[in-house]
């Protein structure tokens, strides 16, 4: 519950999520792999803010496309992530 609340805050967060340097995307995307690994339920919940990444201009869009990225190529995913992560990008 910490875990969620700490991070699905932080996706919430309109200044540090959205950065225009990526690293916030970056950020969860790797916190969202590491969880994935113990915990696929909580994993699939805190991707939620990458979800509306069309509402968002190009340049964010692209930064959170590689965040996204980096995510997909993990080694061992869950099915209810990669799921989230195909549908999310197409």
């Amino acid at each position: 519950n910490r875990v969620y609340s700490l991070l699905g805050a932080f996706g919430q967060n309109l200044f540090a999520f959205h950065r225009l340097d990526g690293k916030g995307y970056s950020l969860l995307a790797e916190a969202i792999a590491k969880i994935d690994k113990f915990n696929p339920h909580v994993a699939t919940y805190i991707f939620e803010p990458f979800t509306i990444l069309k509402k968002f201009d190009e340049e964010r869009q692209m930064l959170m496309k590689h965040a996204l990225l980096s995510l997909m190529n993990e080694p061992k995913i869950s099915a209810n992530l990669r799921e989230l992560l195909v549908k999310t990008l197409d």
